[in-house]
Order: structure tokens, then sequence, then C-alpha cells
């Protein structure tokens, strides 16, 4: 499914999760070389915990 990084933090008394997911800019698919800046866009999604 590809790479993907993944956080958490508090924020205010909230707790908060992370991730990026690196697409392939010109296709809704993973980027097959993630360091590639043409190659790939990175995607940053913050949530609620309390949602996930």
């Amino acid at each position: 499914m590809g790479e993907r990084d993944f956080g958490a933090f508090t924020l205010w008394g909230e707790r908060l999760f992370w991730k990026i997911d690196y697409y392939h800019p010109e296709r809704d698919e993973h980027s097959p070389v993630k360091w590639s800046a043409e190659l790939t866009r990175r995607v940053l999604t913050l949530l609620l915990a309390s949602e996930y």
C-alpha cells in the first residue's frame, strides 16, 4: 500500500493523530519513489483521536 508516516500529539487538551501519504501527482495511487519531487505529492492528514 505504500509508505506512510504517522504520529500523535496533544493540543489544547485534545489528542490528534497525523499521517503523511505519498501520492503520484497524476494518478490516484501511491508514489513509487517517495523522495522524488517530480513523482510525489505529499498529503498531510490531521484528525481528532476521538473521531478515529
